[in-house]
């Protein structure tokens, strides 16, 4: 997402929630769902003009495809 040359950005999460859905007793996976190309495309713009950007990340916890937990967080990311 950013260029390999460019120092790595600070990335700070400004708000973060979280749903439990079910009990995660065991092994599971974590599926990130990716934005759109659009808004992806936008937050890069962001970046590129100001120095920093807002994109919201949204995953979901997984134990044998079955849902247990969503995650979401907005994730800022600045230019060192």
């Amino acid at each position: 997402m950013f260029d390999e040359t460019d120092p790595i950005p600070r990335i700070v999460i400004g708000k973060s929630s979280t749903n439990y859905l079910k009990p995660v007793t065991s092994d599971f996976t974590s599926e990130l769902i990716i934005p759109e190309k659009e808004r992806l495309q936008q937050f890069r713009e962001m970046f590129a003009r100001f120095g920093k950007a807002r994109i919201t990340l949204k995953a979901q916890i997984k134990h044998k495809e079955e849902l247990q937990a969503e995650f979401e967080g907005d994730y800022i990311a600045i230019k060192n």
